[in-house]
């Protein structure tokens, strides 16, 4: 018999993706911050993929401008305040949001204007 406490199984975390295809979709989006095309792809800090790894599946990525990027690493250091104060808080439902569109650049870069639009 497997005992699980009160709180029931753990959730299983999901499993990172390799996927050279999507990366290079998410870079020709450019900037989900500032729209412009100079970028790198982020792999999302938070993302439930990381399984304890450095680095998440390549299903949690975002590009940020290469400064951004550097800015986020070794300035910042906490990826939810980053995103929240350049105004994409909801940074990693962005990300998964690009992953399920991936391919189609026209409702990926309607996604980012809506995550990049200001809040009411």
């Amino acid at each position: 018999m497997t005992y699980f406490g009160t709180h029931g199984p753990s959730p299983k975390a999901e499993k990172p993706i390799k996927d050279k295809l999507h990366l290079g979709f998410v870079a020709s989006l450019g900037c989900v911050l500032t729209g412009l095309m100079d970028v790198v792809v982020h792999h999302l800090l938070r993302a439930p993929s990381r399984h304890g790894q450095h680095k998440a599946g390549d299903q949690h990525t975002v590009a940020l401008r290469k400064d951004l990027h550097i800015a986020l690493h070794d300035i910042w250091g906490d990826e939810a305040a980053f995103f929240t104060h350049h105004g994409v808080p909801e940074y990693l439902e962005l990300a998964n949001g690009i992953y399920a569109n991936s391919g189609d650049s026209v409702v990926c870069m309607q996604l980012i204007a809506k995550a990049r639009a200001p809040k009411e």
